[in-house]
């Protein structure tokens, strides 16, 4: 699981560095969402990783699979990134925001 868990961070990482050089961002056809390009980034993020589980099917996939659960796919990566605590004005100490001392750093 660890390994894929920093795969999910490293690839993050590398999108954004990507954007931060001065690519520019995917963005919707329409923007009418209210959320900035960053805000959507890692929402979609949380969408294509995130997901509902029962506690059978989460039983199982930790016995069988490499990859963390859903919830940790999401919250392992994001509350590592500075980017992630900017683009929601996250107050340090809040949930989604891990201490700069503990974060991962793949770079």
């Amino acid at each position: 699981m660890l390994g894929e868990a920093i795969g999910d961070l490293a690839g993050d990482l590398a999108f954004r560095k990507i954007i931060d050089n001065g690519a520019r961002a995917p963005t919707a056809a329409v923007d009418n969402t209210g959320f900035s390009p960053d805000q959507q980034f890692f929402l979609a993020e949380a969408r294509w990783r995130g997901g509902a589980a029962g506690p059978e099917f989460l039983r199982v996939q930790v016995q069988s699979d490499a990859h963390p659960t859903s919830k940790f796919r999401v919250i392992g990566p994001l509350s590592n990134l500075p980017q992630f605590q900017n683009a929601f004005a996250c107050k340090e100490g809040s949930t989604m925001v891990r201490p700069a001392a503990d974060r991962c750093p793949v770079w």
